[in-house]
Order: structure tokens, then C-alpha cells, then sequence
């Protein structure tokens, strides 16, 4: 297992990280089992405000599937050295009653915080031009948070 701090960073323009300073501090420690083949990712956060919405996420290009306590993407195989396919399987076990959640599709691809920053369907367009070689444009996002209350 390593531990090691990320950094957190703030724009010098002052935009959308200096609204507020939200993370005091974020540690993130990965363990693997090698035997039964499982990777164990933990994060603890730090928040300046215990008020403050904490969510998880993982962004995927294809649908993931919600299962009660986790979730499961498949990635298809494609025509191209490295592209042979897989899927992943993960199971929530922090927080306990953790809402887990599936966002994206069509309208919905860069939502975030009751708004789409896909500038009208232009934007997920134009990266999905460029080509499998140049950018795979993530079209969903899981989502864990605690539940509320």
C-alpha cells in the first residue's frame, strides 16, 4: 500500500475553485490483493465545512449498471492494439447506505450541479471528431455519495 497526499490547486484567475475553498485535505491509499485479483481504493476527505456535498466519482464512456452496493462498467473491444475490452466491478463499502448513482447520456454527458456544460452538444462533438486516437469522450459519470440526513 502507498499513501500519499494529492495536491490541491487553485486558479490564479479566481474562477470556479476560488468560489470557495472546499478540501482541507484528501489522501487517497490503494491496496491489491493479489490472490483474488482486488484493488481497494480508500479516500479521506477533509472538508473546511461539514455542510459541504461529498461525492466519488468515476467517469466512464459507456452506460455503468447500478447493483444493490456498487456498480459494474463494460468497456466493448475495439480493432486496435490495447483496446481488448474489460469490465469493472466495484463494491461501495464506505459510507455505509451510500447513495450510488448513474448520470449521462444524450443531453446529460457534462452535468454537473443542476447544469450542462456541453455548450449545445458542441462540445462532446467536436472531442468526438477528433477520433478514438486523439480523446475518448466520457459520456457517463457514477456518482457515491452518503446518504442524506
Amino acid at each position: 500500500m502507498s499513501r500519499q497526499p494529492i495536491p490541491t490547486r487553485r486558479p490564479a484567475d479566481g474562477t470556479f475553485s476560488a468560489r470557495t475553498r472546499r478540501v482541507e485535505r484528501f489522501w487517497r491509499i490503494f491496496g491489491y490483493d493479489r490472490i483474488d485479483d482486488v484493488i481497494v481504493v480508500f479516500d479521506q476527505v477533509n472538508s473546511t465545512k461539514a455542510s459541504f456535498r461529498k461525492r466519488w466519482l468515476l467517469h466512464t464512456i459507456d452506460a455503468p449498471a447500478i447493483l444493490p452496493g456498487g456498480f459494474s462498467v463494460t468497456v466493448a473491444p475495439q480493432e486496435r492494439p490495447g483496446h481488448g475490452g474489460g469490465r469493472l466491478t466495484g463494491k461501495v463499502l464506505l459510507p455505509r447506505e451510500a447513495v450510488i448513482s448513474a448520470i449521462g447520456g444524450p443531453g446529460l454527458r457534462v452535468f454537473a450541479d443542476d447544469k450542462n456544460y456541453d455548450e449545445n452538444g458542441t462540445l462532446y462533438e467536436t472531442i468526438r471528431k477528433l477520433g478514438p486516437t486523439n480523446g475518448e469522450p466520457g459520456s457517463w459519470r457514477i456518482e457515491v455519495s452518503p446518504a442524506p440526513g
